[in-house]
């Protein structure tokens, strides 16, 4: 599925705070964990693959905001980054 680009709206009140309003579901909602982001997770024993196995993951909020409501899949591939990350990986 191609799903539109994320748009986020600010609207300001009269004190100048902002609540914003988000289209959804947008492309940051359809997030999936492709086959080569999963190999790049798994942990090896030996010297050279533990060189090149990712061991930061930084993810956004926003993506994982709608469960998976309206077919969204970040929130699981979140999930599953999380719950399969190397051990001593930093996962933010």
């Amino acid at each position: 599925d191609e799903w539109e680009t994320g748009m986020a709206t600010a609207i300001l009140d009269e004190n100048g705070d902002a609540t914003y309003e988000f289209n959804t579901p947008a492309a940051w909602d359809g997030l999936t964990l492709e086959e080569k982001l999963s190999d790049l997770m798994i942990s090896q024993n030996n010297e050279e693959q533990q060189s090149t196995t990712t061991r930061v993951f930084i993810m956004g909020t926003i993506a994982g905001r709608l469960n998976n409501e309206h077919g969204a899949t970040s929130s699981a591939t979140l999930t599953t980054i999380r719950n399969e990350a190397p051990e001593g990986s930093v996962v933010l």
